[in-house]
C-alpha cells in the first residue's frame, strides 16, 4: 500500500501520525548516521558553553574548516551558531532563578567573555536587553509579552 492509503485506512490522528512515522523511519533511519565527531562536538558544547570552537577541533583532531563543514552539514548551522544558541538558553534558564539577576555572573557561567557580547546576543535572540526581558518576563520560560 502507499502512504496515502495507509493514512486512510486508519481512523485516529494518533494511528495516522504513527503510520506517518514508520514510513519516515523505514525511509530515512539508515540515514541517520550521526558522525561520532559531530556528537562529540554537540555534547560538549551543550555541557560547557565556555568551550571555543577552536579548543574542539584540536579534541577532535580535524581542520577547523573541515570540522565546520561536517558539523553544519549534519546539524543545520555552525558550531558557532549552536553555541550561541546553547549560550542564550544557559542565560535564559538562569535568569528564571528567583530573584534579582546578577548579569555579571550570569553572562560569566554562560561562557560569555564581555558584557557586549552577552547584550549583543541575548537581544539578537530576544529582540529585548536582558535588563527589558528580565523586567517583562512572566511564569513561563522564554516567553515574555510583547504588547
Amino acid at each position: 500500500l502507499h502512504l496515502r492509503e495507509q493514512i486512510s485506512e486508519n481512523r485516529t490522528t494518533h494511528r495516522k501520525f504513527a503510520v506517518v512515522e514508520e514510513f519516515l523511519l523505514r525511509a530515512y533511519l539508515s540515514k541517520m548516521v550521526v558522525n561520532p565527531c559531530v556528537e562529540f562536538a554537540v555534547t560538549s558544547i551543550a555541557g560547557a558553553t565556555d568551550i571555543s570552537i577552536a579548543e574542539l577541533t584540536a579534541k577532535i583532531g580535524y581542520s577547523q574548516k573541515h570540522f565546520i563543514s561536517m558539523f553544519t552539514r549534519q546539524v543545520g548551522i555552525t558550531p558557532k551558531g549552536y553555541l550561541r544558541i546553547m549560550r542564550f538558553q544557559k542565560t535564559i534558564h538562569s535568569i528564571e532563578k528567583p530573584g534579582e539577576p546578577d548579569w555579571s555572573e550570569i553572562a560569566l557561567s554562560a561562557g560569555f567573555y564581555d558584557q557586549s557580547h552577552f547584550i549583543h546576543d541575548f537581544k539578537h535572540f530576544s529582540g529585548f536587553t536582558p535588563d527589558d526581558y528580565a523586567s517583562r518576563k512572566r511564569n513561563f520560560i522564554n516567553y515574555v509579552p510583547v504588547g
